[in-house]
């Protein structure tokens, strides 16, 4: 048997011990080594949505913006009830416009809006108060005639006149005392013929405006209540004119024609008014309204305010 080398036998040790340790082969699958930790799927991250105001108020066909805090869904629900036909114009991070349809009345609609993430859908409820503007003017003339029903029903613009041209005749001894009392009582608007129906016309004009601010009837609805009342407001103020006219030859020479002109709206000023419906006595400007050249002595006479008062300072 051939001798080994002590040095060659320390080699051999060496290289089994290596060998055993798993040095070399690769092959060990005990290694202690942790694998890196994988990223969360940002398909899987729980998305949080809050708007700044659960009660909103819009024209109609006009551009509402919600704000609030969220970022960009990937897609936006909007269900509405009742559903007036609002519509998802765009969205963004924190910012959605909705587009408000045309409306005949102020309107109240509940939405929904769904966010949707992915497969996670969160959902924000909007309460909308669709306004109907193009109703504004209407609905402001409503109220001025409203405003103006018991100087109306009393006739106190034509009594006014009517009053300082009796008290005139009685001065210049046109009537006597017991005369000017007679005719001061003989003005009675309760006698009209169309008081009744006048206070009546008031009364469901009032029902309208409230019925369709809950959004129970429509404006063409409540134009025609207004109609209604507007002629029998020309109806019981012809009885105003007939007064006027039967003192007229007291007073035709400082106011020919007196008692012309209907009892009607006159829109720039807001006020229901037969000096102001005629151009007999001057022009309504902007600046309120311009007393006509022959007139301008007795201007404070005939010159009407918002409250329909008359002020009889001066000749």
């Amino acid at each position: 048997m051939p001798s080994i080398h002590p040095r060659s036998f320390l080699s051999v040790i060496l290289v089994l011990t290596i060998t055993g340790c798993g040095g070399g082969s690769g092959s060990s699958s005990g290694s202690s080594t942790a694998p890196p930790e994988s990223e969360p799927d940002p398909a899987q991250q729980i998305r949080t949505v809050a708007l700044d105001q659960a009660f909103v108020q819009a024209a109609e066909e006009d551009v509402l913006r919600l704000s609030g805090r969220f970022q960009r869904p990937d897609a936006l629900l909007l269900s509405q009830s009742p559903d007036i036909g609002v519509e998802v114009e765009s969205f963004e991070a924190n910012e959605i416009s909705l587009r408000t349809p045309a409306i005949d009345r102020p309107v109240v609609s509940d939405l929904q809006l769904t966010f949707v993430y992915g497969d996670q859908s969160i959902e924000q409820a909007v309460s909308l108060l669709a306004k109907n503007t193009s109703a504004t003017p209407l609905v402001q003339k409503i109220q001025d005639t409203l405003q103006e029903k018991a100087s109306i029903l009393e006739l106190a613009q034509d009594f006014s006149l009517y009053r300082f041209f009796i008290d005139y005749a009685y001065l210049y001894d046109l009537l006597t005392y017991s005369e000017k009392e007679q005719r001061l009582a003989e003005f009675s608007p309760l006698d009209s013929a169309y008081q009744g129906a006048t206070v009546a016309a008031f009364e469901s004009l009032a029902a309208e405006l409230d019925r369709y601010q809950q959004g129970q009837i429509s404006d063409q609805t409540l134009e025609q209540a207004l109609d209604l009342t507007e002629q029998s407001i020309l109806e019981h103020g012809r009885y105003g004119s007939r007064m006027l006219g039967e003192i007229q030859s007291f007073v035709e020479v400082l106011v020919p024609g007196l008692g012309s002109g209907e009892l009607v709206y006159v829109s720039e000023l807001g006020i229901y008014s037969r000096i102001l419906s005629t151009p007999l006595y001057g022009q309504v400007t902007e600046g309120g309204f311009e007393v006509s050249e022959p007139y301008q002595p007795i201007e404070s006479l005939i010159r009407s305010r918002k409250t329909q008062s008359l002020t009889c300072e001066s000749l």
